[in-house]
C-alpha cells in the first residue's frame, strides 16, 4: 500500500526532476514486487 503511494509521489517529481529518472526504475521494480 505504501509503495503505491510512493510511486504517485515519485512519479510527479519525476516530472520536474529528471534526475529523478533512476526512482523511476526503483518504482517499476517495487510494482512488480507488488504484484507478485
Amino acid at each position: 500500500m505504501v509503495g503505491h503511494h510512493l510511486s504517485t509521489g515519485t512519479n510527479q517529481i519525476e516530472r520536474f526532476n529528471p534526475l529523478d529518472f533512476k526512482a523511476k526504475i526503483h518504482i517499476q521494480i517495487d510494482k512488480a514486487l507488488t504484484m507478485t
